[in-house]
């Protein structure tokens, strides 16, 4: 059987350190969020039991702060709207939106990744 994987994942680089920083300031309250790759990619390994291809394209977000704050609230490591903390979560990613901002918008260096191959029983 052929399967493909595909994710979308952040690019390193200085805002991608801070925006790793807000995630785990708050990870005491939300403890979802796992962005170790190295733990990723052995797992896809092993499923595809080594004999794996791999494939990885620019895919920057673009966006305004209604956008970013949506997104970033969908987010799995996003904090509730009733947290005690939530006005202070929000001000967080305001600061780092304006930190990274440019005429209003944000880019989030982005890839997308795909891994394939024939997987067996």
């Amino acid at each position: 059987m052929h399967v493909i994987l595909i994710w979308n994942r952040k690019t390193p680089c200085q805002a991608e350190n801070e925006r790793r920083k807000i995630i785990a300031k708050y990870d005491s309250v939300v403890d979802t969020y796992d962005y170790s790759w190295e733990k990723r990619i052995q797992g896809i390994e092993e499923f595809f039991a080594g004999n794996v291809q791999y494939k990885e394209f620019d895919c920057n977000l673009t966006e305004d702060f209604d956008s970013f704050i949506g997104r970033t609230l969908s987010s799995s490591h996003s904090i509730d709207q009733d947290s005690p903390l939530f006005d202070e979560y929000i001000s967080d990613w305001k600061f780092y939106f304006d930190r990274f901002s440019e005429n209003g918008m944000i880019t989030i260096l982005n890839k997308t990744v795909l891994y394939w191959g024939v997987v067996t029983s």
